[in-house]
């Protein structure tokens, strides 16, 4: 049971999801190849070399790389609390991440957002905590947050895989390769109106003729583009399942519920919050949960009605949130998940919200 919980498992549809991040680097590795190999074939050397750069510039230009310079930016500049700055709230990762099999994230970054989330950033694993969304959760619902988030890691998300993430940036760039911008496009977006009315002729023939000669290689792109997307995104979705599974072995079946509802409130927590930043005086934690319990059952049940309705998602890699409560719901219900050490949830809260 523990385990079926985490592992994704060899499900076919994973497997064509890196059989075809595997189709795509091994086109760049082809014309790579193909770089070199045109020097054996039996023509000019400058034709040769020719063709060889050319190849060469079409692989540099769809390699994996999304030009972000963050990378080779110092560590220093990673934010968030470590061990040392926040023991307590550490102290209950270590709980969470052990009893759903995962690594405990490297740093904590409390923001003033009604959200949670989980990256990676220089190497390490940063966990955002809102405050607001931590204030209106009781117990079971944090831990049950906690649960879901750090599950990422485990969840078995094929967009964080080593394999498919460099392929998404690959496939992207293949696109944008072999449907350019016209000419006329790329000259009205330099500025050059006298160099487009004194070419004209040869712009149109240009724009007429691209067109025709990369629609078969584009069409064979995007119909592996769209396979590829569909795939990852049913992926994504399962794993989505399997964070809340997490979620509910950490918090129990009433906690996960709990902080799924989370998200029908972020509009009232969010103009409470506007409401005191006006007043200038600082939201409470307290005074979040009591705008949220005044909220009476008739109106509750109005926003889930109009969350099934319009079948609201955190985004697009997220089931609808109505099919996962009703997911979590439908799986055997657990009472009582991870019950931390007397004394640790407040002394959490304190340093999260200090």
């Amino acid at each position: 049971m523990k385990r079926a919980a985490t592992d994704p498992g060899n499900h076919p549809l994973n497997r064509l999801v890196k059989l075809l991040a595997v189709s795509i680097h091994t086109v760049t590795i082809l014309i790579l190849g193909g770089a070199a190999a045109v020097w054996f074939l039996p023509i000019r050397a400058f034709f040769s070399g020719a063709l060889s750069l050319l190849l060469v510039l079409i692989a540099i230009g769809v390699m994996p790389f999304d030009g972000n310079l963050n990378h080779w930016r110092r560590r220093a500049q990673v934010h968030g609390w470590t061990r040392a700055d926040a023991p307590n709230v550490f102290t209950l990762l270590d709980l969470v991440a052990a009893s759903i099999d995962a690594p405990t994230p490297d740093r904590v970054l409390v923001t003033q957002d009604v959200n949670a989330s989980i990256h990676r950033w220089e190497r390490q694993t940063v966990l955002t905590i809102g405050i607001p969304l931590w204030g209106i959760l009781d117990d079971k619902g944090r831990l049950a947050l906690l649960g879901h988030e750090i599950g990422h890691q485990v969840n078995g998300d094929l967009r964080k895989n080593a394999l498919v993430r460099p392929a998404i940036l690959s496939l992207n760039k293949w696109l944008s390769l072999l449907w350019p911008s016209t000419a006329r496009e790329r000259a009205s977006l330099a500025g050059h109106r006298l160099w487009m009315g004194s070419q004209g002729g040869q712009l149109v023939i240009g724009d007429l003729l691209l067109p025709v000669l990369f629609a078969p290689l584009f069409l064979l792109a995007l119909t592996v583009g769209r396979t590829f997307e569909v795939c990852l995104s049913r992926s994504s979705q399962r794993a989505e399942y399997r964070a809340d599974r997490m979620s509910v072995r950490v918090g129990g079946t009433v906690g996960a519920c709990e902080a799924m509802d989370a998200a029908l409130y972020a509009d009232l927590v969010a103009f409470k919050l506007s409401i005191d930043a006006r007043a200038g005086r600082q939201s409470s934690i307290d005074g979040l949960r009591e705008a949220v319990a005044k909220v009476p059952e008739h109106e509750r049940e109005r926003l889930r009605r109009r969350e099934r309705a319009r079948m609201q998602r955190v985004d697009e890699t997220h089931p609808p949130t109505t099919l996962r409560r009703a997911y979590v719901e439908a799986a055997p219900r657990v009472e009582h998940g991870v019950t931390p050490p007397a004394g640790l949830m407040p002394a959490v809260t304190r340093e999260l919200y200090r």
